[in-house]
This record gives C-alpha cells, structure tokens and sequence, in this order.
C-alpha cells in the first residue's frame, strides 16, 4: 500500500494569499497582545494556548473569538498547484499535519467544508 506523508510545507510552494503565519499573527491581534507573545521556536498548539490564555488575562478576549478568527480566516487559504499534483501522486493514503484543508480541497470534487458553531 502507498502512503504519502505531507507537512505543512506544501502550503508554502504556492502564491497562497494567507498562511499559517497569517493566521498566528491574526490571532495575536485579535488577543490584543502582539507585545506579549513570542512566536520563536514555540508549536503550534502551546502557541495558541498562549495567544488563548493571555487574550483572556489582559483583554478579556473569550476563545469563541479566536475560534471564530481561525473559522473566517481558514477560509482565505486556497490550494496551490503543488496541492493539485496529488491527484497524480498515485497513492492509497496520505498522512498529513495539514488543518487547512487544502489537500481534501484539491483531491475531492465537491468537498465541502462543514462550519463547527461553538457557544461558550
């Protein structure tokens, strides 16, 4: 069986018009806490608890509004043509660390994401 294992570099060989950066930097403002947060050598998901944690201390920002920023902004990230080149790749599975649904986006016709509504 053929698999692929893709990070989240495909996102990067395209023109995409929003990235992941966009996204940390987006959440960031909206946190209200751009002098706080250190973005250096810092994953993903302990960087979001602290975009979460110090919105909520020093702004009162709830996670509902990150969550909802992540919601709208995910939407602006659009597959590339390296993303449309898996249609080629003929493999049975990928395994991916990609959240942006790019991949599914390129390789299934009509795929649609669904919106998950939270009420905190």
């Amino acid at each position: 069986m053929k698999t692929l294992f893709i990070g989240n570099g495909l996102n990067y060989l395209g023109n995409n018009n929003y990235s992941w950066e966009n996204l940390i930097t987006d959440l960031i403002r909206t946190a209200g806490k751009e002098d706080l947060i250190d973005l250096q050598n810092v994953p993903f998901p302990i960087l979001y608890e602290e975009i979460f944690l110090r919105g909520l201390k020093y702004n009162g920002v709830k996670e509902d509004k990150l969550i909802d920023k992540v919601i709208s902004k995910m939407k602006d990230m659009i597959p590339n043509d390296s993303h449309k080149l898996l249609e080629k790749a003929n493999v049975e599975n990928i395994i991916t660390t990609n959240y942006d649904y790019n991949i599914e986006n390129s390789l299934i016709k009509n795929f649609v994401l669904f919106e998950i509504v939270t009420s905190c």
